[in-house]
């Protein structure tokens, strides 16, 4: 039992069916709740002067005010930092004479190094971390996790049969709140006042709406036949957004999908939501066994390309040749948003035909999608390439198939294809002159 206990909240913005949380809520006499905004959220490597895209910021703020309003309803405070997490700690630990540290295990390689060098700077604090994005967690591994198969279907084929993890429910027991007093964060939230059009809203609340809402259709049994369109609502889950941001867990979506097949029946479509899930399991330690190898080439017989900015910034544009991928590109900047056949359409042709570096793709991705998650992204954009987990070595689709298959009466195309002012992004000094410790 510890006395006083930290809780740092990542991409794991949820308060049910979270195991950690509730460990740290049966061994501590007293917690805070910390949520950091570091400087890597708002950099790229890869894109200068880069800047996290308004509607992804959006989200994020979404998501961070619903669990400050669901902690407090068990009587805590969520504190938000403009900071990276180690350097807040070394404010906090003394000051609240912090014992134990909770923690979330992520995919991304900076976040391991800040996970390291917490452990460093913090000796004789007892820290907990677990896995609280995939579905199956590494003990669950029917393997050692540096034993990782190279490609994604022997890892399924080792995995599918595995059984999973039942949903937890809330913590019904909280310690007492550790009372940290900060200057007050408010005008942090007070830039969603006039908040962007969007498809969706983040945080636990509107995503627990949208789980229980599609498992009472009948999409789940049609997923697979409408996976691939390319525009509508019902073409596909739309849990992405909410699992980048672990406002919702994959054992909390298979246990719904579960019981939908119990009561509808299992097809070849339900199947298909698990595949996707597994698909996400496999890029999540796929990035962790790569780890900064994730955004460097490893095919070492391609050379790669050195990036064109003129022809780069046409396809951020959205002004190319092909009417198809303009589409593309203008639905993500305008909504933060592309179906899983548009990112692929819109990869490849930056890749295979106007032959610029996959890396300054996936940095733009990331800039816009609201569902980015760093081994998603990174691992599709490698697998498009060619560098990755393909085993054919890069997928080259042919737009004006794709447009024929997909887009057949130009629906898409025409709806994207007038121009609008995509909303300016957030930069890190725009964050700094609203959040204060």
């Amino acid at each position: 039992m510890s006395q006083n206990s930290l809780f740092i909240f990542d991409r794991n913005l949820r308060i049910s069916d979270h195991a950690l949380l509730h460990h740290a809520c049966t061994r501590s006499e007293a917690i805070a709740f910390l949520y950091c905004l570091p400087k890597r959220l708002f950099t790229s490597a890869w894109l200068k002067n880069s800047a996290m895209g308004s509607l992804r910021w959006q989200f994020l703020i979404e998501s961070l005010e619903d669990l400050r309003r669901q902690l407090a309803a068990y009587g805590h405070q969520l504190l938000i930092q403009s900071d990276s997490v180690h350097q807040v700690l070394q404010k906090l630990i003394p000051k609240y004479r912090i014992d134990t540290l909770y923690f979330g295990e992520t995919a991304g390689y900076d976040e391991q190094q800040e996970h390291q060098l917490i452990q460093k700077l913090t000796p004789g604090i007892t820290m907990h971390t677990q896995s609280t994005l995939p579905l199956f967690k590494p003990a669950d591994l029917p393997f050692k996790s540096n034993d990782l198969p190279s490609h994604f279907t022997p890892f399924r084929r080792q995995i599918e049969s595995q059984s999973f993890a039942q949903p937890l429910a809330t913590p019904t027991c909280w310690p007492k709140p550790i009372t940290v007093k900060l200057q007050d964060n408010a005008r942090l939230f007070s830039l969603t006042n006039k908040r962007l059009k969007t498809l969706f809203k983040g945080g636990e609340v509107a995503a627990q709406a949208h789980l229980n809402h599609y498992f009472s259709t009948q999409l789940p049994g049609n997923y697979k036949q409408v996976r691939n369109r390319l525009y509508g609502w019902k073409n596909s889950t739309k849990f992405s957004p909410w699992l980048a941001l672990g406002c919702v867990s994959p054992n909390q979506i298979m246990d719904q999908l579960r019981r939908y097949e119990i009561a509808q029946g299992s097809n070849e479509s339900t199947y298909w939501i698990y595949f996707e899930l597994l698909w996400r399991d496999f890029f999540y330690y796929n990035a962790r066994k790569q780890g900064v190898r994730l955004f460097h080439s490893t095919n070492t017989t391609r050379t790669s390309p050195t990036m064109d900015k003129s022809i780069f910034n046409k396809w951020c544009r959205g002004e190319t040749q092909s009417r198809l991928v303009n589409a593309c590109m203008q639905q993500l900047n305008h909504s933060g948003y592309m179906s899983n056949r548009g990112r692929q359409i819109a990869a490849s042709y930056l890749i295979h035909d106007l032959r610029q570096p996959w890396q300054s793709g996936a940095a733009y991705f990331e800039r816009h999608l609201i569902d980015y998650d760093v081994a998603s992204n990174w691992g599709n954009w490698q697998y498009i390439a060619g560098v990755g987990a393909d085993p054919r070595g890069g997928r080259h689709f042919n737009v004006e198939k794709q447009q024929k298959i997909h887009d057949p009466d130009h629906v898409f195309i025409d709806d994207w294809s007038h121009k609008k002012q995509a909303p300016p992004p957030i930069s890190w000094h725009h964050i700094l002159s609203r959040t204060d410790l």
